[in-house]
């Protein structure tokens, strides 16, 4: 069952199953060719897991606040979690490639990451 919290009436958590870490080869999928728009850096890699699964790379040197850097991985994990569909087996790693500094960057910043995981994960 591929269930990411999609209901509303449910906590909306990213289960760790569909979590990337360093152990399971996250510098391995980096090393393949990124789709890039403005803000972000999608790099993905067929995995065997069974479903797709995230990594998150938002860099101190592009957001030196932790609050701001939270915030951005939040967007990522939503973003993530409403486009992620069962059957799909790619491991995907998102990076953040500059600042998003006011509250329009980040509406247009979600429009553009939205349409990046869509073409990504549409892909088998």
């Amino acid at each position: 069952m591929c269930d990411l919290g999609s209901e509303p009436n449910k906590v909306a958590t990213l289960p760790r199953s569909f979590r990337l870490s360093r152990q399971q080869g996250f510098t391995r999928i980096l090393q393949v060719k990124a789709r890039t728009n403005s803000w972000f850096a999608v790099h993905t890699k067929a995995n065997v897991s069974g479903h797709a699964r995230l990594g998150i790379s938002v860099s101190k040197r592009v957001l030196p606040a932790a609050t701001q850097r939270n915030k951005v991985k939040r967007l990522i994990r939503e973003c993530f979690r409403r486009n992620a569909r069962c059957g799909l087996t790619n491991d995907v790693v998102i990076r953040l490639r500059k600042p998003l500094v006011d509250k329009k960057d980040i509406a247009i910043a979600r429009v553009a990451l939205n349409e990046s995981l869509i073409s990504v994960l549409a892909t088998k």
